[in-house]
């Protein structure tokens, strides 16, 4: 799915229950009927989220734009806030489609957390799902 040449970490969450007036996913119901969450948090050094091969790695899909925001600080480093269209294209993977996508580096790894709709509420939730997160390093035996 991603292109990666070293380890990394994914949780992709889909089909969770969110209040009723929530922005997910568009047309699409959850199990209880109601709107459908879906967000997703990875990270790694060498995310490539370009299904073509290219002589450089990109972090951000192709269909995703650059929201302006207020300057975002995640864990001491600035974080970019993306606003990623819901059909994607045929040149990056589909994971952030129709998200709302925040980026940071730390420690020489690349992180993002996106949340299916566009609105506030969204955005919101990335920033405090970036904040609530906490790097975990291997124990070197």
């Amino acid at each position: 799915m991603i292109g990666i040449t070293t380890p990394f970490f994914i949780v992709d969450q889909y089909n969770f229950q969110v209040p009723s007036d929530y922005v997910g996913v568009p047309e699409e119901r959850s199990a209880t009927g109601g709107p459908l969450g879906h967000f997703v948090v990875y990270a790694g050094k060498n995310l490539d989220l370009i299904r073509v091969p290219t002589s450089r790695p990109k972090v951000i899909p192709t269909y995703c734009r650059p929201l302006t925001t207020a300057p975002i600080r995640i864990h001491g480093t600035v974080a970019n806030l993306y606003q990623c269209s819901e059909g994607g294209d045929q040149t990056s993977v589909l994971l952030d489609a129709g998200h709302e996508l925040l980026v940071w580096r730390q420690d020489g790894v690349t992180c993002e957390v996106s949340f299916h709709g566009h609105s506030q509420v969204n955005q919101d939730l990335d920033v405090a799902v970036a904040r609530g997160t906490r790097m975990i390093y291997p124990s070197r035996s």
